[in-house]
């Protein structure tokens, strides 16, 4: 189970905190980083 995820973006270190829901995924728009819950 990853605990937290760390993603460099544009040369900025984000730090992503683990989602309490499953389903989750992280997709790219534009210059920025959406989290989003994918599934009911």
């Amino acid at each position: 189970m990853i605990e937290n995820l760390r993603v460099e973006f544009n040369s900025k270190k984000i730090q992503l905190l683990p989602s309490r829901q499953e389903g989750d995924i992280l997709c790219m728009e534009g210059n920025e980083l959406i989290a989003t819950r994918s599934g009911s």
